[in-house]
């Protein structure tokens, strides 16, 4: 449902004419306020779980402000050169980049386009596999950052970790909505249907021979495509392969892991659904232990969005459910996490480039670990509510 996919992005976000050689300055200044409140506030106190105080709070926050630089220029031959430089700053905070750190890369990549050959494109850049199949069912949210899709693949990819914001920016091995050390390739459009592919090399530390398994070159592949009708019906699929080498608190890890995803729907200027699902496995190591984990995760999505008041305003909705567990050898240990999704938003454009928006999101997560075939007491389900607000300008 989300127009600006990975294939978009690559070959006409620009906007430039294949005659045109010019830089273009862009940006998008986006401030909001977020209320949230978790009733089951859980922590762990010596070896037991014990029930916390209920918290809740507000916050003024910077909701992904960027600023970037685009263009392109005619290499004759119906050739273009074309090339992107992206970057965060927190301008709510009164400081640069995650945490003070300065800007923070979003996207960063040089390519070369043709209407008849397709796009290449090497640097850092949206990770296609999230943006044509696990994203498009229901991106059409400002602040909601939970996609059941996004939480299964994260929770492959990281060997049992489910990550909350797992569809937010991370390095190229944690594979996320934008990766690193990426080569991309996004064909043309035949009636309608088109593919893109992505190759992921990242050696640990810019140093190959550190890698994990030295066999390994590619860190990570992706193949995907879509369909879209001229009468709204739109389709894609997608599969990831990734060999993710990272590090965790037991020590460092490797992951062998496959996810596929795909999704239908259906969109016009007035109304867009979808409905997606993702499912996946992967076998992580504990280098140097025996200890391995046995990860399988999945997750679906149903989004739709309905545009009134000549398209200015937007309500739109989300419901999702992802599902992980992973289990050792060791005292016979499985963990079962199941988080529940909905939200609910409205969008109300005061002109083309400005914005105005409500969201609320319900979440709630619940668990089961089990030892040796008993239940630890491990806390039954954790719940979270969070209400957001804001307010966006692109130029």
């Amino acid at each position: 449902m989300k127009k600006t996919i990975f294939a978009v992005a690559l070959t006409a976000a620009l906007g430039l004419s294949a005659a045109q050689a010019e830089t273009v300055l862009y940006g998008s200044l986006r401030f909001g306020m977020n209320y949230a409140k978790n009733h089951n506030n859980y922590e762990i106190v010596g070896n037991q779980w014990v029930q916390g105080e209920e918290k809740k709070g507000a916050d003024l926050v910077d909701t992904g402000s960027r600023i970037g630089i685009k263009g392109g220029e005619d290499l004759g031959n119906g050739f273009k050169a074309i090339f992107l430089a992206e970057f965060a700053f927190d301008g709510m905070e009164g400081h640069l980049g995650n945490n003070g750190g300065g800007f923070s890369n979003r996207l960063a990549y040089i390519g070369l386009q043709s209407d008849t050959v397709g796009t290449f494109a090497v640097g850092r850049q949206d990770n296609p596999f999230h943006s044509t199949v696990v994203f498009a069912t229901a991106d059409t949210f400002n602040e909601v950052s939970v996609f059941a899709g996004a939480l299964a693949t994260s929770f492959v990819l990281t060997g049992g970790i489910i990550d909350t914001n797992g569809n937010g920016d991370t390095d190229a091995r944690g594979l996320a909505s934008r990766v690193g050390n990426a080569v991309a390739y996004v064909s043309p459009t035949w009636s309608g249907f088109s593919f893109n592919t992505a190759l992921i090399i990242d050696a640990p530390n810019g140093e190959p021979a550190n890698l994990g398994d030295a066999n390994t070159s590619v860190d990570a592949f992706t193949v995907n495509a879509q369909y879209k009708s001229d009468f709204g019906l739109t389709a894609a699929i997608g599969y990831l392969d990734a060999q993710r080498v990272g590090d965790r608190t037991a020590g460092p890890m490797s992951t062998d892991a496959k996810v596929y995803s795909a999704n239908v729907g259906f969109e016009n200027d007035m109304f867009s659904a979808g409905v997606g699902y993702t499912d996946g496995k992967s076998t992580s190591d504990m280098m140097g232990l025996d200890f391995p984990l046995d990860v399988k995760a999945n997750g679906w999505d149903i989004g739709g969005q309905f545009k009134f008041n000549q398209e200015m305003t937007s309500v739109r909705a989300l419901v999702g459910k992802a599902k992980g567990k992973f289990a050792t050898n060791v005292a016979g240990f499985t963990n079962e996490t199941n988080i529940t999704n909905w939200a609910i938003g409205l969008e109300h454009k005061l002109s083309q480039r400005t914005r105005v928006w409500a969201e609320y999101e319900n979440q709630k997560t619940t668990y089961t670990l089990r030892v040796n075939g008993g239940i630890n007491q491990r806390p039954e389900s954790d719940k979270t509510n969070r209400f957001n607000m804001g307010v966006r300008h692109d130029f």
